[in-house]
C-alpha cells in the first residue's frame, strides 16, 4: 500500500468542541435558594400551628403573646412549643392543619416557579454563551452563529429557536419537582408534630426530629441543584447543536461523587446521535448525558466538515 493510500485509509479523528460543564456559581445559588425555601416553609408551618393554638385559646394565659410577638424569632416559638403541643391532640392537629398546609403548599408553588424561571433561563444563557464561544473558536463563522442564535432573551443575549422552545417545559418540570420537595417538607413537619403529640414525645425529642428533617432537606437541595444543573445544561446544549445542523456527539463520562455507573464508564469516548443517545443496559433504554438521576456525564459535539468551511 502506498503512503498516500495508507493515509487515506486511516479514519480521521472527528473535530469537536470541549465539553461544557454547568456554572458552579449558579448551581450554588440554586442550592441556596432551595434551602431557603425549605427553611421558610418549615418555620411558617410551625407559626401556623402556634397561630391555631392561640386562636383556640390554648395560649391565652401563656405570657399573653400575640402572633406578631411569636413570629419574632424561631427561638421564641420553641419556648412555647412544649406546653402548646401537649394541649392539642394529634387528631385535631391532622384535621385542623389541612387547610393551612394546603395554603402553604400553594404559596410554595408560586415560589417554586420563580426559582425555576430564574434558574432555567440563567443556566440556558450561560451554557449557550460558552457553547457559542467554543463553536466560534473551532472555526464556525460569526455570521452563521448570529443567524442561528436568533432569539433574544435579555440584554442582547441570544438562544437558538430550538433551545428557546425547550425552556418552558424545563421550567414546568423543575417547578413540579420543587413543589414536590416542599410538600415533603410540610408533610414531615405535620407528621413529626402529630406523632409527638400522640406518642408523648418530649420537646427535646421533637426539636431533634425537626432539626433532622431540616438537615435532610438541605442535603436534598444540594443533590437536586447538582442534578438539575447538569440536566438543563445538557438539554440546552443538545438543542442548540441541533439548530446548527450538528447531529452527533461524543460521550464524556464524569465520575460521581461516590460512585459511577459502569455502563456510563463504558460509554466514555463513544460517538452517538444527539436525537437517540446510547443504549444503557442497566436501565434498558437509550440515554443521553445527564438524563438519568444524578448522572453528571457530558458531551463533546462533533462538528460537521461543512460548518468549518
Amino acid at each position: 500500500m502506498s503512503r498516500v493510500n495508507w493515509r487515506l485509509s486511516v479514519k480521521q479523528k472527528p473535530r469537536t468542541i470541549p465539553a461544557i460543564e454547568p456554572n458552579a456559581g449558579t448551581r450554588k445559588a440554586l442550592e441556596k435558594r432551595l434551602k431557603s425555601l425549605s427553611r421558610r416553609l418549615i418555620n411558617e408551618a410551625a407559626l401556623e400551628i402556634l397561630g391555631e393554638l392561640i386562636d383556640r385559646g390554648v395560649l391565652a394565659n401563656d405570657a399573653a403573646l400575640s402572633k406578631a410577638e411569636i413570629a419574632k424569632t424561631l427561638r421564641e416559638q420553641r419556648k412555647l412549643l412544649p406546653s402548646a403541643l401537649a394541649a392539642l391532640s394529634a387528631q385535631h392537629m391532622s384535621v385542623d392543619m389541612a387547610e393551612r398546609i394546603a395554603r402553604l403548599l400553594v404559596k410554595a408553588g408560586v415560589e417554586a416557579k420563580k426559582i425555576s424561571e430564574w434558574f432555567v433561563r440563567t443556566c440556558a444563557l450561560e451554557v449557550s454563551a460558552r457553547q457559542q464561544s467554543a463553536l466560534h473558536d473551532a472555526g464556525i463563522s460569526t455570521e452563521f452563529l448570529r443567524e442561528k442564535y436568533s432569539v433574544p432573551i435579555i440584554r442582547r443575549r441570544y438562544l437558538t429557536p430550538h433551545a428557546a422552545k425547550a425552556i418552558p417545559k424545563k421550567i414546568e418540570e423543575f417547578t413540579g419537582l420543587i413543589t414536590k420537595m416542599a410538600a415533603g417538607d410540610l408533610e414531615r413537619v405535620q407528621s413529626v408534630i402529630a406523632s409527638g403529640l400522640s406518642e408523648g414525645m418530649s420537646y427535646r425529642e421533637l426539636e431533634s426530629t425537626l432539626a433532622a428533617s431540616q438537615g435532610f432537606s438541605a442535603a436534598r437541595a444540594a443533590r437536586v441543584a447538582l442534578d438539575q444543573s447538569v440536566k438543563v445544561s445538557q438539554a440546552i446544549q443538545r438543542e442548540n447543536a441541533k439548530a446548527l445542523g450538528i447531529t452527533e456527539a461524543i460521550w464524556v463520562h464524569v465520575p460521581g461523587q461516590y460512585s459511577s455507573r459502569p455502563t456510563h464508564i463504558a460509554m466514555n469516548g463513544k460517538r452517538f446521535e444527539l436525537s437517540a443517545g446510547l443504549w444503557d443496559e442497566d436501565v434498558g433504554i437509550m440515554v443521553v448525558p445527564g438524563q438519568l438521576p444524578y448522572c453528571r456525564c457530558s458531551l463533546r459535539t462533533v462538528l460537521p466538515p461543512e460548518l468549518l468551511k
